[in-house]
């Protein structure tokens, strides 16, 4: 993207990514009729796909104590699942009711996915909910949560979470180069 916005070839620095079974890229941004609440802009002198401040991450709506020294979250378009810091995979997986498979699956009961807790993050002060429908995949009635442990720190050294396509399904996402920010809607 840096190169496009050097070489001047749009006439805006917009772009927006709608990753759902039909993923479709929009050149110039979205429609002028969808509301985009912008989560990010990073500290004058910053740029590329620096990490985003995560202040909280509740599950069920109760605040779980994970990120209360901050946390940072990379949107990431080629990962698929969500990444989570491995010193947070064990209360993740106890809030989810995941066991490990013997194939190193973290599986769930398909029957059970209604009453599992939305999990959500608060990004620069927005909360960006993710509902279990969104997080567990569900293969021909072999369920398992779409995350795996990531050992990565971030520049910053806080915890690095990385929010691939599980997370990219639900949130129309919109990249405004120009102005070095990101902004998330509802996929609907």
């Amino acid at each position: 993207m840096p190169e496009i916005r050097k070489a001047g070839t749009r006439p805006q620095s917009l772009r927006s990514l709608c990753n759902s079974t039909t993923a479709q890229t929009f050149p110039g941004g979205a429609s002028r009729h969808l509301a985009i609440a912008w989560r990010h802009r990073p500290p004058e002198g910053q740029s590329g796909p620096e990490p985003q401040g995560s202040q909280r991450f509740l599950v069920g709506n109760q605040p779980t104590g994970l990120c209360s020294q901050g946390c940072q979250a990379i949107v990431d378009t080629g990962t698929y699942v969500l990444a989570v810091p491995q010193q947070y995979m064990n209360s993740f997986l106890q809030a989810t009711g995941a066991e490990v498979s013997q194939y190193g699956d973290f599986v769930v009961n398909c029957n059970s996915i209604q009453s599992m807790p939305t999990i959500t993050f608060v990004i620069s002060g927005s909360p960006l909910p993710l509902p279990p429908s969104a997080y567990v995949l569900n293969n021909n009635g072999y369920c398992t949560l779409g995350i795996e442990a990531t050992y990565l720190p971030s520049p910053s050294g806080q915890p690095l979470w990385t929010l691939g396509d599980v997370f990219l399904k639900e949130y129309y996402t919109i990249y405004d180069m120009g102005n070095n920010r990101m902004g998330f809607a509802l996929s609907v």
